[in-house]
């Protein structure tokens, strides 16, 4: 990325797609490529990790796909709670989750348009 974008564009969500064998030889790796959809969840996560207090109590909420606002990051006692983007397959209301549509999203969206899931037909993700 040139030094000109970057001064541009001080914070960017880039994203990289790294593919490896069983034995972790890399076969693909993309590069660092700016992300499309720069969506509200991005910006409470940074800022959560940044450790900003939002509500003066230290909690840091986001809105689940469901359109349910819930903690993203819970003071040190809800260790369990922060970050949750590690959603077991078929949970699909938080986490990271892979989709399409034909809406250009907006930045205060939270949830795609069109989820793909698992599987091998039309609309699945394998």
């Amino acid at each position: 990325m040139s030094e000109q974008k970057q001064k541009e564009d001080p914070i960017q969500l880039l994203l990289r797609t790294v593919v490896r064998d069983p034995d972790g030889k890399t076969l693909h790796d993309s590069g660092r490529n700016p992300a499309k959809s720069f969506v509200i969840q991005f910006l409470q996560f940074f800022s959560a990790m940044l450790g900003f207090d939002v509500d003066g109590a230290t909690n840091y909420n986001a809105t689940d796909t469901s359109g349910v606002a819930g903690y993203l990051y819970k003071g040190n006692a809800w260790a369990s709670l922060n970050f949750r983007v590690d959603a077991g397959v078929g949970v699909d209301e938080y986490g990271i989750v892979v989709g399409t549509g034909e809406t250009a999203p907006t930045n205060t969206d939270h949830k795609l348009e069109t989820q793909l899931t698992e599987g091998v037909g039309g609309g699945n993700i394998t």
